[in-house]
């Protein structure tokens, strides 16, 4: 079984260094779009070349960011990160044996993975700014977990 969180596109926000999340959720731009629509291809091209890329199984659910998170200002990073784990772990113990596609905010992203690992920093290996970028965990049959990557947008280095 995998979760395969992968961030949301660029918006104007973004651009403008601006946080979001939170009620403000605003729509991606044209290369958000664009970053959408090339990783849905990575993604799609990933389930259909397992010899390449073993550590991907089917993308069955799809969880958007809203059913997923609802990220307040007055939270501080560890309840973020408390929050995300847990609900992260739901979804596992909801869906255990299927993989599963979530989309959301970075600092969901990156405070459940610090979390969920006990770590204080992650590695972020990507081109241009991490919007797209996908982070695999893997859970074992004992729902013990392993970061396979993080924030990996590599398949995007076509466009920056």
């Amino acid at each position: 079984m995998y979760i395969v969180l992968v961030r949301h596109g660029e918006t104007d926000f973004n651009k403008q260094e601006k946080i979001q999340g939170s009620e403000v959720d605003p729509p991606l731009n044209s290369s958000g779009k664009q970053q959408a629509i090339e990783t849905g291809k990575f993604l799609k091209k990933i389930e259909k070349d397992n010899k390449k890329y073993n550590h991907l199984e089917k993308l069955i659910h799809i969880y958007d960011c809203h059913k997923v998170t609802h990220i307040t200002k007055q939270e501080s990073w560890l309840k973020i990160g408390e929050r995300a784990s847990k609900i992260i772990n739901k979804i596992i113990d909801e869906n255990y044996g299927d993989s599963i596609l979530i989309v959301s905010h970075g600092s969901f992203i990156e405070n459940a993975i610090r979390n969920l690992f006990k770590i204080r920093q992650i590695k972020r290996d990507t081109v241009g700014r991490s919007n797209c970028s996908i982070t695999v965990i893997k859970i074992n049959q004992d729902k013990t977990k392993e970061l396979i990557m993080s924030y990996n947008n590599m398949h995007l280095s076509h466009l920056y």
